[in-house]
């Protein structure tokens, strides 16, 4: 998570190209480690988060098993069923936009209204008013630089899932 909303919501920031390879477990490990952290920053906000989705990269030979998709949304369904505040996709591809025909007949309606598809070249102006400039990484025309940081550290710090 880096930075906050005007609202107080936490940002999260995932992206799907630095998935190097795929271990189902991990994956879902530093999925939910990754929720826990932005609906505990987002206290102020009644527990709700602000998400950036960045598909560049995604394909069905990088993406995570589709089984394993979805088991993830089940899992935020079920335990985090009012923290998503909006989330925001960018660089969506054909294949994001047909698992996201599969896997969205199994949300709320509340849910999938809070889901927004970015064009390519209104990126930065639709970031920059969700979530400011300040908060909005340079790679996507915001002033927060788009330091990944210690990527070994976070996962260090992400409890086991069992």
């Amino acid at each position: 998570t880096r930075g906050r909303t005007a609202s107080g919501r936490a940002v999260l920031y995932y992206r799907v190209r630095r998935e190097e390879t795929f271990d189902p477990g991990a994956h879902l490990q530093l999925l939910l480690y990754t929720v826990e952290r932005a609906h505990r920053e987002s206290a102020g906000a009644a527990g709700r988060f602000t998400a950036v989705v960045d598909c560049r990269g995604f394909s069905w030979a990088t993406s995570p098993p589709l089984a394993t998709m979805k088991g993830a949304f089940r899992i935020l369904q079920r335990h985090y069923p009012l923290c998503l505040g909006a989330l925001y996709v960018v660089n969506a591809s054909p294949a994001v936009i047909i698992a996201w025909r599969i896997l969205s007949p199994m949300m709320s309606e509340r849910t999938r209204s809070k889901v927004f598809f970015v064009g390519e070249g209104d990126v930065a102006d639709v970031l920059r008013e969700a979530v400011g400039a300040e908060n909005l990484e340079e790679e996507y025309g915001g002033t927060l630089p788009s330091d990944f940081g210690d990527v070994d550290a976070y996962l260090a710090a992400a409890p086991r899932v069992v």
